[in-house]
C-alpha cells in the first residue's frame, strides 16, 4: 500500500477508537513484524504500532472476553508493510 493510503487508513482506525501505540516501540526498542512474512530489507525503516482492545460478552459465557487487535507498520519510502494480528483473552487472563 502507499503512503497516502496509509494514511488515510490511519486517520479512519484512530477515529474508529484504534490507539497510536507507536511509542511504545520507541521505549522498549520492540519489533513485532515476522520474519517469516517480511524480509530484512522490508522490516527496515519507520515502526508505528496501532492497537485496539474491546470487550465482549457473548451469550452463556459467565466471563466477558478482552479482544485485543494490532497492526504494525513499517513505512520505507513510499511503501507500507502492515502485520496484523488479534487474540482473545478472558477477564482472567487465559488466551483463546
Amino acid at each position: 500500500m502507499s503512503r497516502e493510503e496509509y494514511l488515510k487508513l490511519k486517520e479512519e482506525l484512530l477515529s474508529d477508537g484504534w490507539i497510536d501505540s507507536t511509542e511504545f516501540i520507541a521505549e522498549n526498542g520492540m519489533d513485532d513484524l515476522s520474519t517469516a512474512y517480511f524480509s530484512e530489507e522490508e522490516r527496515k525503516g519507520q515502526k508505528e504500532k496501532l492497537t485496539l482492545t474491546y470487550r465482549f460478552l457473548p451469550k452463556f459465557i459467565v466471563k466477558p472476553l478482552l479482544i485485543y487487535e494490532k497492526m504494525i507498520v513499517v513505512i520505507s519510502d513510499n511503501k507500507v508493510y502492515i502485520q496484523f494480528g488479534a487474540f482473545m483473552t478472558t477477564a482472567d487472563g487465559l488466551k483463546q
